[in-house]
């Protein structure tokens, strides 16, 4: 499953986490643009049904 459909981007180190409560996996992972001038952190909620819940691309981190 895609967890970003975020083009023209690398998606790299993933890390998974899961909630047993409510049977929700999320994944964070490190973003950067094909020629990495710009980075970042970015998340995605996958709900009990496989669905991005945080839409096609996630969300990005803020400091």
């Amino acid at each position: 499953m895609l967890v970003s459909t975020l083009a023209a981007r690398y998606h790299i180190n993933p890390s998974l986490a899961y909630n047993a409560a409510t049977n929700e996996c999320f994944v964070f992972w490190n973003e950067e643009t094909t020629n990495q001038s710009q980075w970042g952190i970015r998340m995605q909620k996958i709900t009990p049904i496989g669905v991005r819940a945080w839409g096609d691309v996630g969300v990005s981190s803020s400091p």
